[in-house]
């Protein structure tokens, strides 16, 4: 999944649903319990000018921050 198919999804739930209620959560698969996310944070920029974002990452502890 890349930024602009997040972005996608959520204007078209915005449709129906007042984002500010949805709660954001993350599993690594079916099988795990969900976490919730608290945070996103850049992560990694392109190799050439270091100056734009390639990754983001969603953070479910912070608490080391």
């Amino acid at each position: 999944m890349n930024a602009q198919e997040l972005l996608d999804f959520l204007l078209e739930l915005q449709e129906t649903t007042n984002l500010s209620d949805v709660n954001l959560h993350y599993r690594f698969d079916y099988d795990t319990d969900a976490d919730m996310i608290v945070s996103v944070e850049e992560y990694a920029f392109d190799e050439e000018t270091n100056s734009t974002i390639t990754d983001i990452v969603f953070v479910t502890d912070n608490q080391d921050k």
